[in-house]
């Protein structure tokens, strides 16, 4: 069921890979062909940007590759690297100056990303016996550190739809617009607390999508799937209350988008963005740089999560293709670490 607004999307996507794929080795292209169907959009074009960065830093610094334009690299050319020169690569990354001497560092998160790319690659020719070998996995990865989810907490949740149903604190400008979406933005800030759907999800719901009757929103996950996601009673009726003066906005007949702009086209990612962050700002002004659309995901996931207990279960309503990704989530609860304070000293019993 994908639309205009989808396909041009992923039409963008496409685009910008074919054009970083004209200054890379030939046999990129070959690669990211033969993984259409596993990689995504997004991580497509990131990792072909990875590829950017290594080739361009093997021709500068590397007196074999430097002989030759990147474009005329060869497949077998990769034999010649080992894990020595990935990691002198992966160093330079770390903390190089670039040509007007200006320092550049890039986080340890930045550079699995790139080891993620560059052994993706390997593996790819490898499988089909062009390649011997993949000298990414004689590296030393880095162990990953386990960052506490950020997320709204107690009634935080409360204290950011009473500010969205209200206006208090926004400015006066701000509440001028308020005025106007409340509807709207009340909707999208209840389909984000109780779905736990990625802001790209959010914006590229249509009307039709759309069925109150049954409570479910039909929405085009990473990948390109779709899938029905069910809402709560009250996700539904404050839906219905805007989808009631929708037309306030004054869309094109041929509009299909279910959340406009102030123009009567689709919503953008940026303008939600901005609105969570002038909301945020008013409810929570202690958390203005720390709750994004995508903390917000983070609130549903470790609440659905306490609520279940069922890791399979949040991890289908997440659209996550993996397990595992869920289980960020399931190692962060401070609530239960409060709960069994007292447990060692027979204070409270376990229940």
């Amino acid at each position: 069921m994908a639309d205009s607004y989808k396909q041009e999307t992923q039409n963008r996507y496409h685009e910008k890979l074919d054009s970083l794929l004209k200054g890379l080795p030939d046999f990129c292209r070959t690669y990211f062909i033969g993984r259409e169907n596993r990689l995504s959009e997004v991580t497509a074009v990131s990792y072909a940007y990875n590829l950017q960065m290594f080739f361009t830093y093997l021709h500068d610094n590397n007196g074999y590759f430097g002989s030759r334009e990147i474009r005329a690299y060869r497949l077998e050319d990769l034999e010649k690297l080992n894990s020595g020169d990935i990691e002198e690569f992966l160093h330079w990354l770390r903390y190089h100056r670039d040509s007007e001497g200006r320092e550049c560092h890039n986080s340890e998160m930045t550079i699995q990303h790139y080891i993620s790319a560059i052994s993706a690659l390997y593996k790819y020719f490898v499988k089909r016996g062009h390649l011997p070998s993949n000298p990414v996995d004689a590296i030393d990865r880095a162990k990953r550190v386990k960052k506490k989810v950020i997320r709204l907490e107690g009634d935080e949740k409360k204290e950011l739809r009473e500010v969205v149903e209200s206006g208090a604190g926004l400015t006066k400008r701000q509440t001028a617009f308020h005025d106007k979406n409340r509807e709207r933005d009340m909707a999208i800030y209840e389909v984000f607390l109780t779905t736990g759907m990625r802001i790209s999800e959010l914006v590229g719901i249509n009307v039709t999508d759309v069925d109150l009757k049954a409570h479910t929103i039909g929405i085009t996950r990473k990948g390109s799937n779709y899938q029905l996601i069910y809402i709560s009673d009250r996700c539904t009726e404050i839906l219905m209350d805007y989808m009631m003066v929708r037309e306030r906005y004054g869309p094109p007949m041929n509009e299909p988008a279910l959340f406009l702009s102030n123009r009567g086209s689709r919503i953008s990612v940026r303008t939600v963005e901005m609105m969570t962050k002038k909301y945020v700002t008013a409810a929570l002004p202690q958390k203005t740089d720390r709750i994004t659309p995508h903390k917000l995901r983070s609130t549903y996931a470790t609440d659905m999560l306490r609520r279940t207990v069922d890791l399979e279960l949040v991890s289908e309503l997440l659209g996550h293709s993996n397990i595992a990704t869920t289980q960020i989530y399931a190692r962060y609860d401070d609530k239960k670490h409060e709960d069994v304070r007292n447990v060692i000293d027979g204070d409270k019993p376990v229940s």
